[in-house]
């Protein structure tokens, strides 16, 4: 089941469930829409839209920068 929520503060979207600088894809601010794709211990995986390059994305984000 797939769930919406609305990003309250920054976040960090990255490509793998990791850190790095290299890894972040884009960030997400507040009052933008994600889909909750799947939870996975400490990384969660969401759809975003990604206004920059105008399509939907995949990304992980660490559950301590909850969207």
């Amino acid at each position: 089941m797939l769930h919406n929520y609305v990003v309250l503060r920054p976040v960090k979207m990255r490509t793998s469930p990791s850190t790095k600088k290299q890894n972040v894809v884009a960030i997400l601010y507040q009052n933008q829409t994600t889909r909750l794709v799947q939870r996975k211990g400490k990384w969660i995986k969401v759809e975003f839209f990604n206004y920059l390059k105008g399509v939907h994305e995949i990304g992980r984000a660490s559950c301590r920068e909850r969207v």
